[in-house]
């Protein structure tokens, strides 16, 4: 986005690069940033009153969170944390974002649009979630992935995807438990659908021409 672009050409920007697992920021940091994932993933989570772990949003390149910054909320109620080595995050100021948008009626446009953008995530999770059947959850959640994370093999014409969730992490994403979680994606290997190794999930052509993704933005 021109904004972006803008802002990266002036310098008016800062980066970091994270190790996996390391907290970008959560609520006990006040933070005034726009973030922009350059290279690599980024999980939002918060944890319940029980200790649970929620993960609303999984993020990948070019992505941005932090927007409630925007609103004046310097604390956010997530955590933001990289799932990957050598993430690498973009941050731009808040207020020098306000300034340039301010002159630029153009860049005001590429700020509605990278709120659009976070609303249409978000908005696609819940729709995701709301849906009954666990089975078609977690096809909707693999699609996900796949799109994410995902890269066709020129030989096999499979998907293969480097997730960077673990079995337990791609349960609590689908908000099902690992039991049930592993049970459907046993039935998908016996049907040839997918292959399954640590973190390595591939979709085969089946799998491809028989499901499809419910929603779009």
């Amino acid at each position: 986005m021109e904004l972006f672009n803008v802002l990266i050409t002036k310098g008016s920007y800062k980066s970091s690069t994270y190790s996996e697992n390391e907290i970008i920021n959560n609520k006990e940091r006040a933070s005034n940033k726009l973030y922009l994932i350059k290279e690599g993933a980024v999980k939002i989570s918060l944890l319940t009153e029980k200790g649970e772990e929620i993960i609303p949003v999984l993020l990948n390149k070019s992505q941005i969170f932090g927007v409630n910054a925007l609103f004046g909320d310097r604390y956010s109620s997530f955590t933001s944390e990289s799932i990957n080595n050598n993430t690498t995050i973009y941050m731009f100021d808040i207020n020098t974002i306000y300034e340039m948008v301010t002159e630029d009626s153009n860049l005001q446009n590429d700020l509605l649009h990278i709120l659009k953008e976070e609303y249409n995530e978000i908005e696609n999770r819940i729709r995701v979630l709301i849906i009954r059947s666990a089975y078609q959850r977690l096809v909707q959640v693999l699609i996900e992935l796949k799109d994410k994370f995902g890269y066709q093999c020129p030989y096999t014409n499979n998907v293969i995807i480097n997730s960077p969730f673990n079995q337990d992490d791609l349960a609590n994403y689908m908000r099902i438990s690992r039991v049930t979680a592993n049970n459907i994606i046993n039935k998908l290997k016996e049907k040839s659908l997918l292959q399954y190794r640590k973190k390595q999930i591939i979709l085969t052509k089946r799998f491809l021409t028989n499901h499809k993704p419910c929603f779009r933005a």
